[in-house]
């Protein structure tokens, strides 16, 4: 969902792993690391075709748009606008 929302607006899509927990949070799962989405990652391959790149502090989902700073993996900006999305989309229905 995330990723086609960025497609519709035509803006890469990052989630830092704090932004990934708030997410968890809000539906009751577990918390979420680097660590858990590495193993995640590497056993999973639909996980590996939606994902662009990671690192210790987010993810860069594969979008239509590539970021402007050529890794957007390597900050957080960008991260505040997805965010916000995926807190609406855990929202809907409560």
């Amino acid at each position: 969902m995330l990723q086609a929302k960025a497609d519709s607006k035509g803006q890469p899509a990052f989630l830092s792993f704090r932004a990934i927990g708030q997410i968890m949070s809000n539906i009751g799962g577990a918390g979420f690391t680097y660590d858990g989405f590495k193993t995640i990652y590497d056993k999973t391959p639909a996980v590996k075709e939606l994902v662009k790149n990671f690192n210790e502090k987010g993810i860069t989902i594969k979008t239509k748009e590539e970021p402007e700073t050529g890794n957007q993996a390597d900050t957080d900006a960008g991260s505040n606008e997805v965010s916000k999305m995926a807190k609406r989309a855990t929202d809907v229905g409560k």
